[in-house]
């Protein structure tokens, strides 16, 4: 049986809602710079190429992600920064592609039916001990088991750690630079309330996410295959101590 073993898969995982494997395009349409599925660096240099060969003319990111590695999230959200180009969700824009890209964004639109789904980042609490032993398999399904799944474990402990820690540090700088607060990334989790969420447009605007638009019921009529998964509207009007504090603390 071949052993070839897969990454520990720390920030890398998108919600399963809506975010079954779109094959992954980038292509300019008009003023329109499109990308649909994971995020991965390979697509996200050919988008960078084709913003730059526009010389200015590519003013907007269309988007349809359940997102992909952390990293390759920001490097997005820094193209989108340094090209000031609006973003538009076309049906779902999750895990990496709502804490970065989305929020880099001069104007955020999100279509009628899209979802925008926060589920953690490189601040929750969950990654700060690194990965345990079950985060370890082939890429079969079959665990490793007994000293080898330990010799295994202790070697790439440490290396999970960093690459979290790294991309926490990558993260806060991020974010300062657009001026939002973080907890968005992990509100569900403090809260205890859900696995995967949405906000409303207003709460948004609480977390430092500006000049967004949607329908008027955004978040309440959520599609089927993303209601189906547990996704939930979480309100800050519903947990007032939360509010507070983040009133107190929102970067202006």
């Amino acid at each position: 049986m071949r052993k070839t073993l897969l990454a520990i898969s720390l920030l890398t995982t998108a919600p399963a809602a809506l975010a079954e494997a779109l094959p992954v395009t980038v292509d300019v349409i008009g003023d329109s710079v499109h990308y649909t599925g994971d995020l991965n660096a390979d697509a996200v240099a050919k988008l960078a190429d084709q913003v730059k060969a526009s010389n200015g003319s590519v003013a907007k990111l269309v988007i349809d992600s359940g997102g992909g590695d952390v990293n390759v999230g920001m490097d997005l959200a820094e193209i989108v920064l340094a090209a000031e180009l609006d973003v538009i969700v076309k049906r779902l824009c999750a895990s990496s592609c709502a804490n970065y890209v989305f929020p880099a964004g001069k104007r955020k639109q999100i279509n009628p039916g899209a979802v925008v789904i926060w589920h953690g980042s490189a601040i929750q609490e969950s990654l700060m001990a690194g990965p345990t032993l079950e985060d370890i398999k082939f890429e079969d399904g079959a665990a490793l088991s007994g000293p080898d799944k330990m010799a295994l474990f202790e070697s790439w402990r440490g290396d999970a750690i960093r690459y979290v820690e790294d991309a926490k540090v990558r993260q806060n700088a991020l974010f300062k630079k657009i001026g939002i607060d973080d907890r968005i990334t992990v509100m569900g989790q403090q809260l205890k309330a859900a696995q995967e969420w949405t906000v409303s447009i207003k709460d948004m605007e609480r977390f430092g996410i500006r000049n967004v638009s949607a329908a008027d019921n955004y978040g309440l009529n959520v599609p089927a295959e993303v209601a189906e998964r547990g996704v939930k509207l979480l309100r800050l009007d519903d947990f007032p101590d939360y509010a507070a504090a983040l009133s107190s603390q929102t970067p202006g």
